[in-house]
């Protein structure tokens, strides 16, 4: 049996208290993010460090923030010069998971943890909205969560908890809340998670959240979860990958969760967008765009909310747009609030940065952007639509193709409270070489 049995079990007056710390930080943030992202991309060349992460292409970075008081944490997983940090997940060709710490205090990373579990190259990683679970996606067909215990990672190796099993390579995993397609009283308190594999996108239940059992740091967990239902695409534009693809297949490039809705980046130039209610989903169209769309995501309002009308579409061609869902399925054509060309090549991957109208794009092009996605109108004005977006950065690496990037703003304590500590950008891809794979990141600090 588990020791898990005798531990004690959180009760509601400190769920209350740990939501209530959660909506705090999320505030801080909020009112901060929008100057230290720009902070961040100022003079990147100068400021960037490089970690040997892999010994192959990193095709994923994820950032999750952890904030203790200093009696919950052992010293092995928080600098003692600061009471936030950071855990980088990064997932490679390789076939690995690794997890590295960085800390406000030392500006520097250290790895952790070497996760073994895929047969084939890790194709993306994702963090739970707690932070207490990691997923990684691979091209054997498998999706992995791992158990994170923040307050021990140090010392604790992570372990298997569940494995979803798929017909083919899996390009994402979302954690989504339970509430999306109405399915609260299947999941039952669990998990939702949202999955794109080939041509279909499922909705699995899975006590990830509950440390089901699983070996440490490699193996197969003893949990595969339950699948809810799923969705095939049809071809609906050109079709992708040529002698590769035979039997003329959409491919799912990439999914993105609002509250409402799951959005998928489609191989033949579409985006579909599910809608759902308590007797059925209903698939709409958008597109054709000119070229696959390879990555997209919903823009968050200023609470950190995604309201699910405002997405950001990226394509191989490097154009980017920024698509106004409602009109679009009004229309029945993409109404883009924006369309520019944001990179020479490829889009590999956008990230919003939340509670701000900043995005950042990376690409096959070597370069990773910030633009500033809003639209400033004045009362009486009329919006000036398909403009560019304006371009607040960029950081450059030869011969270093950037398949991801991400952010993330580290709270502190002063003065009895929490407050803005630094901000941190981490952007990993590269090439295979003979010494391995770097990934680069950036620390902005106080002023």
């Amino acid at each position: 049996m588990s020791d898990q049995s005798d531990a004690a079990q959180p009760t509601d007056d400190d769920a209350r208290q740990a939501s209530s710390l959660a909506a705090e930080r999320a505030s801080i943030a909020s009112q901060g993010a929008s100057d230290y992202v720009r902070r961040v991309f100022e003079d990147t060349t100068s400021k960037a460090r490089s970690v040997l992460g892999h010994k192959d292409r990193i095709f994923c970075c994820r950032c999750h923030v952890y904030f203790f008081s200093g009696e919950d944490v052992d010293q092995e997983s928080v600098d003692q010069e600061s009471e936030g940090f950071v855990l980088v997940a990064t997932g490679s060709e390789d076939k690995t998971v690794r997890l590295w710490r960085g800390s406000l205090g030392s500006r520097k990373f250290k790895l952790l943890h070497e996760l073994q579990a895929h047969q084939e190259e890790c194709l993306s990683v994702e963090w739970s909205p707690d932070g207490c679970t990691l997923a990684s996606c691979g091209a054997d067909n498998k999706v992995v969560f791992w158990s994170i215990d923040p307050a021990q990672i140090g010392s604790v190796v992570p372990a298997i908890t569940c494995t979803l099993r798929h017909r083919d390579h899996v390009y994402r995993a979302i954690f989504a809340p339970v509430g999306l397609a109405g399915l609260e009283e299947e999941v039952d308190g669990e998990d939702l998670v949202v999955t794109c594999c080939g041509s279909q996108i499922l909705f699995w239940s899975t006590a990830v959240a509950a440390g089901a059992g699983g070996d440490s740091g490699q193996g197969e967990g003893d949990n595969e979860g339950k699948l809810l239902f799923s969705k095939t695409l049809d071809l609906r534009g050109k079709a992708f990958g040529g002698v590769r693809n035979p039997d003329k297949l959409v491919d799912i490039f990439d999914i993105a969760v609002a509250e409402d809705r799951v959005a998928a980046a489609c191989s033949d130039g579409t985006v579909r967008v599910l809608k759902f209610s308590r007797v059925q989903v209903v698939e709409h169209v958008i597109g054709l765009f000119q070229s696959p769309v390879t990555c997209l995501r919903f823009m968050s309002d200023v609470n950190q909310s995604l309201v699910g009308n405002d997405l950001v579409v990226c394509c191989k061609d490097g154009g980017s747009h920024l698509v106004d869902v409602e009109r679009s399925l009004m229309a029945e054509k993409p109404a883009t609030r924006r369309s520019w060309w944001a990179h020479q090549e490829s889009v590999y991957a956008c990230t919003p940065v939340p509670g701000t109208s900043k995005l950042m794009t990376c690409s096959r092009d070597c370069a990773v952007k910030l633009w500033d996605m809003g639209l400033d109108v004045g009362e009486g004005e009329t919006e000036e639509v398909g403009s560019a977006p304006h371009l607040l950065g960029c950081f450059n690496k030869k011969d270093y193709p950037f398949h991801s990037a991400d952010f993330a703003i580290v709270p502190t304590s002063e003065g009895g409270g929490i407050t803005l500590g630094g901000a941190l950008l981490v952007a990993a891809g590269g090439q295979s070489g003979m010494f391995g794979t770097p990934w680069f990141y950036f620390w902005a600090g106080k002023v």
